[in-house]
């Protein structure tokens, strides 16, 4: 009797340590997730800005420069948005982006939806003549 009361102990004690595991592997992957978007919306938002402060100073035309802007941001990545482009009177351009991070539970689980989605923001100055 003693040998099958300590198979169910370890039994149960493998089953949890498993369930353990797998539950913070999960958290890994989701973390991974939304940090890599967060490091791409920011690095998709540093070139767009870039590249629309540039055209401004070779054209100072506020739309040629947000629509380079916009061509640089989607051949940087086709999942990012840009909800805001702003051209300031010293010729500085600043670009905001938001990108959704591809999560397995983040993003349907209410009051954690907010956190799957990665926003990039940058000013960007004229580049030098």
């Amino acid at each position: 009797m003693r040998l099958s009361d300590e198979r169910g102990i370890i039994a149960a004690s493998l089953i949890r340590t498993v369930v353990v595991l797998a539950l913070i592997g999960l958290a890994a992957i989701e973390t991974s997730a939304i940090l890599f978007a967060r490091l791409q919306a920011q690095d998709v938002a540093e070139t767009a800005a870039a590249v629309g402060a540039g055209t401004y100073r070779d054209s100072q035309n506020v739309e040629a420069a947000r629509a380079t802007a916009n061509t640089a941001m989607l051949d940087k990545d086709r999942d990012v948005t840009m909800i805001s482009f702003e051209v300031f009177s010293d010729g500085r351009v600043r670009v905001v982006v938001v990108k959704e991070a591809n999560t397995l539970l983040v993003q349907r689980i209410g009051f954690l939806k907010d956190l799957h989605i990665a926003r990039g923001r940058h000013t960007a100055d004229p580049p030098a003549v």
